[in-house]
């Protein structure tokens, strides 16, 4: 699944505007060719804007993450932050291979059981605040989106269609909310997942 939307998201980086181009030929009139362009651009931009935003969110986890372990002493705090960041992009399942592979090294390094668990421990707080309070706060501020929606629609399409359905959900949500306010009788839509 993973390979068919990695193999999906590079030919549509490939072709995509080879794609805009017929949907621009085959529209009707200027109007429609117009509005197809502008629904496009639209998506790209957004969609942007969101990998923008969680590549910033993610590091900023990963430099968090190195600083807990660099302060509780595990070795190579950085190669665990950047784990960490790297991780994170994959929701759900990254954060928990993370607290995972830190509960091994952190029983293996320290002797005690307790300093063993607490990088675990805290990691395992920072990524379930970031993941359920700071993230969607801010991806529903920057792309306009109520974070009730992203979170409803991340548990949807990683049900759905598991870890690559949950990297999709945002930008999904964000093209489904920009198609919908510009097409008539679907408005509703894009004002039941705004912010």
């Amino acid at each position: 699944a993973i390979l068919t939307v990695l193999l999906l998201v590079f030919f549509f980086l490939i072709y995509g505007d080879l794609l805009l181009r017929r949907l621009v030929e085959i529209a009707p009139n200027f109007g429609y060719k117009r509005h197809a362009v502008s629904i496009v651009r639209g998506i790209q931009t957004e969609v942007s804007r969101y990998i923008l935003t969680t590549v910033v969110i993610n590091m900023s986890l990963g430099l968090i993450t190195a600083g807990i372990l660099f302060l509780l002493k595990l070795p190579d705090p950085l190669l665990w932050g950047t784990v960490a960041m790297l991780a994170n992009f994959i929701p759900y399942v990254g954060a928990i291979a993370t607290t995972t592979m830190l509960l091994l090294v952190g029983i293996m390094h320290f002797d005690d059981l307790l300093h063993g668990i607490l990088p675990a421990l805290c990691f395992a707080g920072v990524t379930a605040v970031e993941g359920n309070l700071f993230t969607p706060m801010i991806l529903g501020r920057r792309m306009r989106i109520s974070p009730i929606a992203i979170l409803i629609w991340l548990l949807v399409w990683g049900w759905l269609w598991g870890v690559p359905g949950a990297l999709l959900a945002v930008p999904m949500l964000t093209s489904a909310k920009l198609i919908a306010e510009r097409v008539r009788g679907w408005e509703w839509f894009a004002r039941m997942v705004q912010r």
